[in-house]
């Protein structure tokens, strides 16, 4: 099981080249829905420091996505 980080280029409307959202995803094809930057409330502030609610709020969701998958995994036999 792998991660994927992503932050979308090209906001819909085509006139900014600045990332517009940013998702998490995982190899087993579980997705959450991207969760948009807001560009309005992080204005001249670095992605870096101005995303960071998202970024959180992706690390939760990852981290909820790791629970789920540790509580239907079957557990295997140790080796002898």
């Amino acid at each position: 099981m792998s991660t994927t980080w992503s932050a979308g280029r090209n906001r819909r409307d085509g006139n900014d080249r600045r990332a517009w959202a940013a998702w998490v995803a995982c190899t087993c094809g579980w997705a959450r829905e991207a969760r948009p930057l807001g560009w309005e409330q992080i204005g001249a502030t670095s992605l870096r420091e101005g995303g960071e609610e998202v970024a959180d709020a992706c690390l939760e969701d990852w981290d909820q996505h790791l629970q789920a998958v540790e509580r239907a995994a079957v557990p295997t036999c140790p080796r002898i």
